[in-house]
């Protein structure tokens, strides 16, 4: 299990394979970047979404895990990422700077009316009002 610390110092233990379902964490893993506690602090996230993030890779990791079907998990991903315009954008710009490409890219497409991907992040740009790193 690994300790995530959100930025309003909330603590989530997750199991492994659902935290390195983000690139950044599984670096800072690697790395040993995790306090003397183990826990791995994520100032860039605050736990109300950070509790959205770990489900999205919960489920993930479960569908994977149990060889799931593929329609059930878009029907799942699609309710949801049925939230509010905030919302959405935070998790948008905490699945880019934790680096979830799972999360990223279905949060980002649906909205953009199925717009395909060369096209979609300057619409992102009008619509959200910021701009993937």
């Amino acid at each position: 299990m690994l300790k995530l610390k959100s930025q309003d110092n909330q603590i989530f233990e997750v199991e492994e394979a659902v935290a390195m379902q983000s690139t950044v964490i599984k670096g800072m893993v690697e790395d040993g970047c995790g306090d003397t506690d183990g826990v791995v602090s994520l100032p860039m996230v605050n736990g109300e979404i950070l509790t959205r993030i770990i489900e999205w890779c919960k489920k993930h990791v479960n569908i994977v895990e149990k060889g799931g079907e593929k329609e059930e998990l878009k029907n799942w991903e699609l309710s949801f990422l049925d939230v509010d315009k905030d919302t959405l954008s935070q998790l948008i710009l905490a699945a880019n700077k934790l680096k979830i490409k799972t999360l990223l890219y279905r949060a980002w497409m649906p909205r953009l009316d199925g717009d395909d991907l060369p096209t979609a992040p300057s619409r992102g740009r009008n619509c959200f009002g910021f701009k993937l790193i």
